[in-house]
């Protein structure tokens, strides 16, 4: 295996991963030994958890449209409960949810997990 094919795997891997180093100090340890060969390459691991960039988006889309789903039942039942009570309790049900079930809710709960770790500032930005 040469440098570029290295090179051009370390690209290609820091683009699909969000964290990789423990691939760049595996990367650096083989390329700091000068010559390159193929067992070495072959003893890099690769221990990431690939999440589809558009899983963040559940939960922002799905709460969206249970609030337009509160909105519109509004009219038909509790019509003299404010529509703000609703949704908060419809969001303590799915948190509830998300906590008890383990954070088995399949790719809700990684979604929401995404927006619970998600830097503050940043949604100010």
């Amino acid at each position: 295996m040469s440098v570029a094919e290295i090179v051009f795997a370390f690209i290609f891997i820091s683009m699909e991963f969000e964290s990789v180093s423990a691939y760049t100090r595996q990367l650096a340890a083989v390329a700091a030994a000068g010559n390159v060969d193929t067992e070495a390459c072959k003893n890099l691991t690769i221990n990431f958890e690939v999440v589809p960039s558009f899983t963040v988006l559940y939960f922002l889309l799905g709460t969206l449209a249970f609030g337009a789903l509160t909105l519109f039942l509004q009219r038909f039942f509790l019509t003299n409960v404010p529509s703000t009570l609703k949704m908060f309790v419809e969001g303590l049900v799915l948190g509830a949810l998300h906590a008890w079930s383990n954070k088995g809710l399949g790719a809700m709960s990684e979604s929401i997990e995404m927006w619970v770790n998600i830097d503050p500032h940043l949604l100010l930005a």
